[in-house]
């Protein structure tokens, strides 16, 4: 492995803020820490960077214990969220600033500024001083001066936090290229659930500071270990086991796919509104799903389709996504409308400790 990050710990005053942290990368690889605001990911980039000190744990880089190598030393890009670039320096300076205190030659640092401008596709800027640069363009220049001194580790920290929608999804695509042409093995925070499924090869899932699941986009999303994996990335409809069976029109189909041995009281029933469908009525009930009948509450159109919150059994509000073709499609608000989902999708987690269960064999 390239990265080793072992049993690592970092406690602030009354803060446990990183608790026994193991992953392990592979070189090239993207990694990505997801968590919500607080969960320590910041933290585990900022010690592998050699800004802050773990209280136990070490870390590895190409083999090599870096624990007490001062961060100038480490060979390690860093890219800021707030940009960090210098505004009194010109592009070409800022980008060359970490070459010039490396002592390499002026006629190669003039060459490697020029290939990566063009690569973070700048060239053309290199006179202009931040000021007179947007957002997304300061973020290529920080992206450049991390990659111009051919790091072996290139760490990134919420990189396109401050930048407006559209631009995130432009730059983040951006990224991914230059990380997937260069091989550079990266490691990037963010809270933003999309933005990791998109960009990694692997998602390291944080919250409280303890690594909860580390997978692939798929096996996070669609195999998550825990209620908090499965609903910290992406939505999800959550249900007690007595509620879903009271409010589920397909009582015998619910009932099978329960983990062997558990009982509706004891754990949560959930499912992903992505995997619900509405039944028009045509044809015959599907006997590998299970059933539900509500009042829409809500019918928000969001471009790709319909996102309806459906009040189902007095008070609970399910959530259910439709794509839709044509507006007349579009079910109105008060409608009574049914809709099932999959059995093979129903995740089961333990009510008391958020833990998956998994279905009964056969399912």
């Amino acid at each position: 492995m390239y990265v080793e990050i072992d049993n690592l710990s970092k406690e602030f005053p009354g803060v446990k803020a990183l608790q026994d942290v193991n992953i392990t990368i592979k070189d090239g690889e993207f990694l990505t820490l997801l968590g919500p605001s607080g969960c320590g990911k910041t933290t585990l980039l900022r010690i592998i960077a050699g800004f802050y000190r773990q209280n136990s744990g070490h870390i590895k880089v190409a083999g090599e214990v870096i624990d007490n190598v001062p961060p100038h030393l480490r060979d390690i890009g860093m890219v800021f969220q707030n940009y960090a670039v210098f505004p009194h320096m010109t592009v070409e300076k800022n980008v060359a600033f970490g070459l010039e205190n490396r002592k390499i030659p002026k006629h190669e640092i003039n060459t490697r500024v020029a290939e990566v401008l063009d690569m973070v596709q700048m060239s053309g800027y290199e006179k202009r001083t931040p000021d007179k640069l947007s957002g997304g363009q300061q973020q290529r220049v920080g992206l450049a001066r991390a990659l111009v001194i051919a790091p072996r580790l290139l760490l990134m920290d919420e990189p396109l936090s401050n930048l407006d929608a559209k631009l995130r999804l432009t730059m983040r695509e951006e990224i991914l290229d230059i990380q997937r042409r260069l091989g550079t093995t990266a490691i990037y925070v963010t809270h933003d659930q999309e933005e990791a499924l998109v960009i990694s090869d692997r998602i390291a899932v944080m919250n409280l500071g303890v690594v909860q699941q580390v997978g692939t986009p798929w096996e996070i999303f669609r195999d998550p270990v825990n209620e908090f994996v499965s609903s910290f990335v992406g939505s999800m409809n959550k249900l007690g086991g007595e509620e879903a069976m009271r409010s589920s029109k397909s009582v015998k189909e619910l009932s099978s796919t329960f983990p062997q041995g558990v009982k509706p009281e004891e754990c949560k029933v959930c499912f992903r509104p992505t995997d619900t469908e509405i039944w028009t009525g045509s044809g015959e009930r599907r006997d590998d799903s299970v059933y539900f009948v509500g009042k829409v509450n809500k019918a928000l159109f969001i471009g790709t389709g319909v996102t309806y919150r459906i009040v189902v059994d007095d008070d609970l509000i399910l959530t259910v996504h439709s794509e839709i073709a044509d507006p007349e499609d579009i079910i109105g608000e008060g409608e009574t409308v049914e809709f099932y989902v999959e059995k093979r999708r129903i995740l089961f987690f333990d009510k008391a400790t958020g833990e998956r269960l998994r279905q009964s064999k056969g399912v």
